[in-house]
């Protein structure tokens, strides 16, 4: 069970697919794994047993984060219906629409909700029911820690330029800014696990050495370029 939870945790669908055909009966075991497979059945039968059960974390993350992230919705219509009867479920039975996990633990910013979590994984009729449950779409400046990260990728130059406060006022921006860095958040914020690296100042910048966040990166750099052309008077 460990296994297919940190594949769902980490959106490996091959991963998560093979842990669910070695041991199919995960649904009957417990809620979260239920919720990432999409059988509203199990859920429910674990929620009338303990309806305490819509809010207990594994690893951090509620059911419903489970079955947001899950990317099992793209294997087959069956588990597409059953994930969304799973988050309406859990939301009728009083899961919080905007539920979200951190990120980084340290960092309160660093939030990543349900909303994100089934924006990460493609799952626009998931990400519809929420926003109709009450989910929040936020279009205001991005976090500060969203910012720090952001500015991590370039040393100087056009990151900083492109998150000056005309930038971080723009609400184009920051929806493009939350859009492209919903797929890399984890890696944005990611502590690492060996104390003795985390003493270490990286070799290179992050968009370096990462190609997804390097092309997160340039992609945000030439979106404010695109919004203030040479004419309009606005310096990279």
């Amino acid at each position: 069970m460990d296994r297919f939870l940190a594949a769902i945790r980490s959106s490996t669908l091959h991963a998560a697919q093979r842990e669910l055909v070695n041991s199919p009966e995960l649904a009957s075991i417990n809620i979260h794994a239920a919720s990432s497979i999409g059988d509203a059945d199990a859920v429910r039968y674990h929620l009338d047993l303990d309806p305490k059960l819509v809010g207990v974390e594994h690893d951090g993350w509620p059911p419903l984060i489970y079955a947001c992230a899950s990317r099992l919705h793209q294997r087959n219509p069956r588990h597409a219906a059953g994930i969304l009867d799973c988050v309406s479920l859990l939301l009728d039975r009083g899961a919080d629409p905007n539920t979200y996990t951190l990120a980084d633990p340290a960092d309160p910013e660093s939030k990543i909700d349900a909303l994100a979590r089934a924006e990460f994984s493609l799952n626009s009729q998931v990400g519809a029911l929420l926003r109709e449950r009450g989910a929040e779409c936020r279009d205001g400046p991005v976090s500060k820690g969203t910012l720090k990260a952001l500015q991590s990728l370039y040393s100087a130059g056009p990151m900083d330029e492109a998150l000056t406060g005309i930038g971080r006022a723009d609400p184009s921006f920051n929806s493009e800014i939350r859009k492209r860095i919903a797929p890399i958040r984890e890696s944005l914020f990611s502590v690492p696990t060996d104390p003795d690296k985390s003493k270490e100042p990286p070799a290179l910048p992050l968009y370096l050495t990462d190609p997804e966040v390097k092309k997160v990166a340039t992609g945000l750099v030439e979106f404010d370029g695109a919004r203030h052309p040479p004419e309009s008077g606005y310096q990279q």
